[in-house]
């Protein structure tokens, strides 16, 4: 099957993953070649380096995407209110601590 597909699967017992992790996802014929190792070293070249002059930088997206609305969107509402300055900005003095896991 295709790994987009198993990856983006709701049920997690159906995900890609979620029997033996790593190993189940490397080891997927869409992930075999890669070679892990270099890319945990970082020492691969990416395939595509996109050309951007932001953080906000849209020129690499189809204008269909860019100019589609999102329902309930609050980030929308606040980007158009802030004329479209950088989400650094637009989130500043935001923080967040994650919850301590139920199971731990």
């Amino acid at each position: 099957m295709d790994a987009s597909f198993l990856l983006l699967q709701k049920d997690k017992i159906n995900r890609l993953g979620s029997e033996n992790d790593f190993e189940e996802i490397s080891k997927h014929r869409f992930f075999r070649d890669i070679d892990w190792i270099k890319l945990l070293e970082r020492k691969l070249t990416a395939p595509f380096l996109p050309s951007v002059t932001s953080s906000t930088d849209t020129r690499n997206i189809s204008p269909e995407f860019v100019n589609s609305s999102v329902p309930n969107s609050l980030i929308c509402s606040v980007m158009r209110a802030r004329n479209h300055h950088g989400i650094d900005e637009t989130f500043s003095g935001f923080s967040y601590v994650p919850t301590k896991n139920i199971h731990s």
